[in-house]
């Protein structure tokens, strides 16, 4: 994927809402590696969404990816300076991959 940059975020087990913070304005295009989460909130958790969901609407959950099934391309704006939050269901990377925007445009 030319003009794409990933962000690889890398557990040892399995943990909850590592922040991620970016540098730039992008827009994320997909996630991959293991079992994963993406969201825009520290409380959306392998757990609260996965495992043992509650019966609830959630608005904070931007992408999943499972070992072997990456998450089809998404169009999701970040902007330089937001964080966004990661969490994993077991040892492994969640790999983030976006490409820069300028001026609101995609490049």
């Amino acid at each position: 994927m030319a003009g794409v940059k990933t962000i690889s975020v890398c557990f040892s087990a399995a943990a909850d809402g590592r922040s991620v913070t970016f540098d730039r304005d992008s827009v994320i295009v997909g996630l991959t590696g293991s079992a994963g989460l993406l969201s825009s909130r520290p409380d959306a958790t392998i757990a609260n969404t996965v495992t043992a969901p509650a019966n609830e609407t959630r608005y904070d959950v931007i992408g999943r990816v499972s070992s072997g099934f990456p998450m089809p391309v998404i169009e999701y704006e970040v902007s330089a300076g937001e964080t966004l939050f990661v969490s994993s269901q077991g040892a492994g990377v969640v790999c983030i991959h976006l490409r820069d925007t300028i001026s609101g445009e995609n490049t």
